[in-house]
Order: structure tokens, then sequence, then C-alpha cells
């Protein structure tokens, strides 16, 4: 007789159930309590051994940089075992510095980390939303304030007041070169005198080289001092 035959002969004889045996019954007499709020929560998770090690091993793990990854089929309990054995371990552990992460003004893709005693980061961040409420509502009215209006009409009277000089002044000066600055709203342009007169096109065709190379040279120190007065403008207006 072949082995396959053997194991058949061995084959446990199939009988028919009953509906009733179909469901699993819980008897009362087996419960020791009126109400499950008086049952203690389960510590542990059932039929997990190898689990419960990996993740007390994780836990215990001094080395920096490792993270516990737990999978499982949902309603399993990983979730309420891993926060009680993170629970358990805090504990006994001191109790760590708040982090908080704000934003990089100079570069928004690496926020900056701030470290603050334990329990103070909540407050810190209710701190700035308040402080960021009050910016959005005080803004505003200090723009639209008499004072605001007093100060900006002062500060935009002395700019071009300091303009106007410094225009004056490079007029002056451009006069020794023999050049006139016409100006206007998108800048400047040079006109070269002759007899105190501007000198066109035409009239400066006419002109041997050597009042052309003149011409030329003055143009280019006016030009040059223009670009020098421009800058000392620049940095009046933005003090």
């Amino acid at each position: 007789m072949s082995k396959k035959e053997n194991n058949k002969d061995e084959l446990l004889p199939i009988n028919e159930l009953g509906v009733e045996q179909l469901r699993f019954y819980c008897e009362e007499e087996c419960l020791d309590f009126q109400t499950t709020a008086t049952v203690p929560p389960l510590e542990g998770i059932i039929g997990q051994e190898r689990a419960v090690k990996a993740m007390d091993f994780g836990l215990h793990t001094k080395n920096t940089g490792n993270h516990i990854f737990v999978s499982g089929i949902i309603g399993t309990g990983k979730l309420t075992y891993a926060k009680q054995s993170v629970r358990k371990l805090a504990k006994g552990r001191p109790v760590p510095q708040d982090w908080c992460y704000v934003n990089n003004f100079e570069d928004s893709s690496q926020p900056i980390v701030l470290s603050l005693p334990a329990g103070t980061g909540s407050v810190f961040r209710q701190d700035m939303k308040e402080l960021l409420e009050n910016l959005r509502n005080e803004i505003p009215k200090a723009f639209n304030s008499e004072d605001y209006e007093l100060d900006r009409t002062a500060i935009m009277k002395a700019f071009q007041k300091n303009r106007g000089d410094m225009q004056e002044a490079f007029e002056e000066k451009a006069k020794t070169f023999y050049v006139r600055v016409k100006w206007s709203t998108t800048g400047y342009m040079l006109m070269p005198l002759l007899d105190g007169k501007p000198v066109s096109e035409e009239e400066s065709e006419k002109l041997n080289e050597e009042e052309k190379e003149k011409i030329k040279a003055n143009l280019q120190a006016v030009h040059d001092l223009a670009m020098t007065e421009a800058r000392k403008c620049s940095t009046w207006s933005g003090k």
C-alpha cells in the first residue's frame, strides 16, 4: 500500500455541524466583572511575542537615527500597544525639551529650529499666533494714522529737496565739461555744448576729429560722474 493511500485511511470522518455549533458563545459565568469600566487595560499584545521583543529592543537602542515600523491587521491593538510601550519607557526618562520650527526668511526650505524648555513650546506657538493677529490689526492702523502721513510727507519733501540739490550740483559740474543735462521722467540726456549752445548731430558731423574726440571724452566724464552721483542718491534714500 502506498503512503498516499495510507494517509487517506487515517483522515477523520466528516460530520455535519449544526447551526448552534457555527457560533461562539461566551458564558457569563466566565466573566468576573459587571462592566468593562472596572477592567484594567490590557498590557502587551496577545500572540505577538516576537513583535514585543522587537519593540523592546528598538526602544532601548541607544544609537540615533533608528526608527520602529509597526504593521499588521487593523484591530489587533498595535497602535495601542505602541503608545503604551513608549509612555512606559518615557516615565523613567528625563522630560525632553520642546522643539519648534520657525520660518527661515532667507531660505524657506530650511526652517530654523528652536529648543525651548519642556511645556513652553505650545505657549510660544500661542504667543506667535497672537502676535500675528495683532500685527494684522495694528499695521494698517499705523499706516492710516495722521502721524504717519505727516512723517511720510516730511520724508518725501526732504528726499525731493536733497535730490534737487544733487541734480543742480551735477548740472554745474557738467557745465565744466561743456555738457548740458536734460532731465526726464525716465532719466537724463547729455548734450554737448559749443560756444554755450547745444551741438546737434548734423553740426557734430561737421567738426574735425580732434573736436569730436574732445566732445566724446567730455560726455564720458559726465556719464561717469552721473553714476557716482546716482550711487550717492541711492545710499541717501536707503537711510
